[in-house]
């Protein structure tokens, strides 16, 4: 029965693998690509060189090195290419908390609670800097927990905070969670299921050194200090928490979320079994608490709840079976491997990574559209595109008017606000934004010579009764309206 387990963890990893493949690109994906070929001519962006509305305006380009790592590995193996950088933080997330729940509890709880972390966190495992950061934190976790055994091995977290601290704003994170393991560690005591574990002197001065130099590394990047106050910025301004759904809470209307619901009801159906010889470890425990508030405000934040939870949840199961080994047999561990890698090719040849579009021809993207433009001469127009459709123009080197770098529209000027000034139709909404003029008034404001919207939306229907205007494309995705003074 355990090498069944070893199979079951190896083909979970493979299908996990393969399903953050399919649909693996966002409108971010497009123009982080994008920028990083641009940096890889120009060195590292500090202005925006790509929308027409924000040219030459301060870009805080936090992610420049996930960018330049993506447009390389773009460059040599196209959208296979980006799918497997993908998959390689992917699993390096999916190691880090599978050793972690091995050390807690037996080879099939760990299993189950392995696959219930990767299947539930892979629906944010989006081709986009944030899957290595989590990989990142992942492998911090993994190191931090490991320091009451093995202390050196916390001087490996300056090297990854250096590298984290240049991939993605959450940087942070990392000296935070080991200045708070330091502060606990401090301490050695019980209060009802809870239970702290003091480490000697020499574990707490190596764990307070690696703190203070973790956070010397975060400055180790283009903005220095400024990172730092970029995570708190960003998650804070109001646009960007009102109108980006990855900084809005968890909707639970939405069955990508119920896994939450069924952590939480898990962690409390073992606190109320109230086993003597099951105790919440402290650490792991507030992180989970924190992670659980900070997901319940942003939905970005998930995964790390997973992470974590599942650690606490392994602590309270236990070990069902105290003597059994790690890992696998060789034997056992080379054919799991072997299997695993066979689901991956078979099922990369029939359900290989997706691109523009799905396996069925479908996009989210305006592709017909934007030919449309290009044939028309119309790509280098003032053009007013929908929000999520910016990286795609990007990607097709045209200037958007809006892109889904929402914190540098947001932090520089009106430009962000104002969109919602062509967009929104509900009268309160455009009122709590002082946003008091129709669509036209904006359309005038900024000069827009033509507009790419979605085919039913407010601003098409505004635009069809609009006198100096004409419609000159139409889909089932898309429409084009162009000024009747521009040429066509």
């Amino acid at each position: 029965m355990p090498r069944l387990f070893w199979f079951i963890i190896c083909i979970v990893t493979a299908v996990v693998l393969l399903s953050i493949g399919q649909g693996q690109v966002e409108s971010d994906t497009l123009w982080h690509i994008k920028a990083g070929e641009y940096m890889l001519e120009h060195g590292i962006l500090k202005t925006d060189p790509f929308s027409w509305t924000m040219r030459g305006e301060p870009w805080f380009a936090h992610e420049w090195l996930w960018d330049v790592l993506a447009a390389s590995v773009y460059r040599l193996g196209g959208s296979t290419g980006v799918w497997l950088f993908n998959a390689l933080w992917v699993g390096l997330f999916g190691l880090s908390v599978f050793l972690l729940l091995r050390s807690r509890c037996s080879l099939p709880r760990a299993a189950l609670l392995y696959a219930a972390v990767l299947c539930s966190s892979s629906v944010a495992w989006h081709a986009r800097p944030h899957v290595m950061a989590q990989g990142l934190f992942a492998l911090w976790m993994l190191v931090v927990l490991a320091a009451w055994r093995h202390p050196r091995l916390l001087y490996l977290l300056p090297v990854i905070e250096v590298v984290w601290a240049n991939v993605h704003g959450s940087a942070p994170l990392g000296p935070v969670i080991l200045a708070g393991a330091w502060l606990l560690s401090g301490f050695e005591w019980r209060w009802g299921v809870l239970e702290s574990l003091k480490p000697d002197h020499a574990v707490r001065r190596t764990l307070g050194i690696t703190a203070v130099l973790s956070f010397a590394a975060s400055l180790v990047n283009p903005h220095g200090v400024l990172l730092w106050w970029y995570v708190v910025a960003a998650s804070q301004h109001p646009l960007i928490k009102e109108f980006i759904a990855e900084w809005q809470s968890p909707n639970f209307h939405h069955i990508d979320f119920w896994p939450i619901i069924l952590f939480v009801l898990a962690l409390f159906g073992f606190l109320l079994r109230g086993r003597k010889d099951r105790r919440l470890p402290v650490f792991e425990t507030l992180l989970t608490g924190g992670f659980f508030v900070l997901c319940m405000q942003q939905m970005r934040h998930v995964p790390y709840f997973y992470f974590t939870a599942a650690l606490v949840l392994a602590s309270l199961w236990g070990k069902e079976q105290p003597g059994d080994e790690a890992f696998p047999d060789r034997k056992t561990g080379v054919a799991a491997f072997l299997c695993g890698l066979l689901v991956l090719a078979a099922g990369y040849r029939f359900f290989p990574p997706t691109w523009m579009a799905d396996r069925s021809g479908r996009s989210d993207f305006p592709i017909a559209a934007v030919d449309y433009l290009q044939d028309k001469g119309l790509g280098h127009s003032r053009l007013f595109n929908d929000y999520y459709w910016g990286g795609y123009l990007i990607w097709r080197n045209m200037s958007p008017f809006i892109d889904s770098r929402a914190d540098m529209y947001a932090f520089n000027g009106d430009v962000f606000k104002e969109y919602f000034g062509f967009t929104l139709s509900n009268p309160q909404k455009r009122n709590s934004l002082g946003l008091k003029q129709n669509p036209g008034f904006y359309l005038d404001k900024y000069a827009v010579d033509a507009v790419l919207t979605h085919n039913g939306s407010s601003l098409d229907w505004y635009m069809e009764d609009r006198g100096g205007w004409r419609e000159v494309y139409r889909d089932d995705k898309a429409v084009i309206y162009v000024r009747k003074e521009a040429r066509r």
